[in-house]
């Protein structure tokens, strides 16, 4: 993709602790995204996919805010449609070094995610019971969008979420 933007409206850093919206004339953002799914096996299957965007202002030749590094999501799912699924997989992102001046580069991070999920039928309504567990190895880490207004904090350590969905 490539998008041309006028008259774009950005925060600009202007004291350590005051942003204040500016204008940029012209921005360009440019990026390409790619997404692949493959059956190993049965009901094996690797999949992730990838991102990456970059951003500029044409006038300053300047670095745009807000735009993610590297990022994407590589997982092994074993799938069926009734019964036991469940699934392995990471999600990841380079460190983020193409920052404006005065704004901290971002650090890139790795972390491990897995669910398993139960459907069954029961009186013709379809029933998906999910327990989904997030950053099983408690890893430490900066998500470089939610630290980029000057505050850093840590993404939550391990988590989980239990879920039940029913369709009729």
């Amino acid at each position: 993709f490539h998008n041309i933007l006028d008259d774009l409206i950005a925060p600009v850093q202007t004291s350590a602790t005051r942003q204040d919206m500016q204008n940029i004339q012209e921005a360009r953002i440019w990026g390409a995204e790619i997404d692949a799914e493959w059956r190993v096996v049965g009901d094996w299957k690797i999949y992730g996919n990838a991102a990456y965007a970059r951003g500029r202002d044409t006038a300053s030749d300047d670095d745009l805010r807000f735009i993610p590094p590297l990022n994407g999501l590589v997982g092994l799912r074993y799938e069926r449609p009734s019964g036991w699924s469940g699934w392995l997989e990471t999600m990841w992102a380079t460190a983020q070094n193409q920052t404006p001046a005065g704004i901290p580069n971002g650090d890139s991070w790795v972390r491990l995610d897995a669910g398993l999920r139960y459907v069954f039928v029961a009186n013709g309504v379809r029933h998906t019971l999910q327990i989904r567990a997030k950053n099983l190895t408690n890893t430490d880490y900066n998500d470089y969008l939610t630290t980029s207004r000057g505050i850093v904090l840590s993404e939550p350590g391990v988590g989980a979420e239990l879920t039940w969905k029913m369709e009729f």
